[in-house]
This record gives structure tokens, C-alpha cells and sequence, in this order.
């Protein structure tokens, strides 16, 4: 047996823009960050996006749908590049 060690292939894990809608989540410098409480996750999986809001968010906001939901990202958004830019 080798004790060879599995490489993580970035192929998968690049951040798709429908994450943003479903998860809550946007791309910064290559990082998946929770616009809700701009934690960012380790792994640019859908797996782990996924059960970042699920565990902490979708109680809270999965009642948002359509275009409240496209709303709510909106104003996520702004609230974090806002932050950004003080920082």
C-alpha cells in the first residue's frame, strides 16, 4: 500500500454564481463569504456552502423567495462591500 495522500482538484471547486441566490454566499479574493454573517468557508464546495446555511441561516431565511430573496442579496451585498471599503 502507498501512503500517497489524495489531491484536491480545483477543477471542482470553483465558486458558481447561483450560490449567491440559493446559499447567501459571494466570491472574495477567492474565498466563499456568507453575506449574512460574513464568515467565510473553507472549501469552495457546494457541500460545504450548503451546510454552512442550512445549519446557521435556513430557519431564518428561506422564507425569502424570488425576487425578496434577489432583494435581501442586494442589500447583503451592499452592506458587506460597505464594510470592505471602510476596512
Amino acid at each position: 500500500m502507498s501512503n500517497r495522500k489524495r489531491k484536491a482538484s480545483n477543477a471542482n471547486r470553483i465558486f458558481q454564481e447561483r450560490w449567491t441566490c440559493d446559499y447567501f454566499f459571494v466570491d472574495i479574493d477567492n474565498k466563499p463569504i456568507c453575506l449574512i454573517c460574513n464568515q467565510p468557508v473553507s472549501e469552495c464546495k457546494e457541500y460545504n456552502i450548503k451546510r454552512h446555511y442550512v445549519s446557521r441561516h435556513s430557519s431564518a431565511y428561506d422564507s425569502y423567495q424570488n425576487e425578496f430573496r434577489q432583494d435581501k442579496v442586494k442589500e447583503l451585498t451592499k452592506v458587506l462591500r460597505g464594510q470592505q471599503m471602510v476596512l
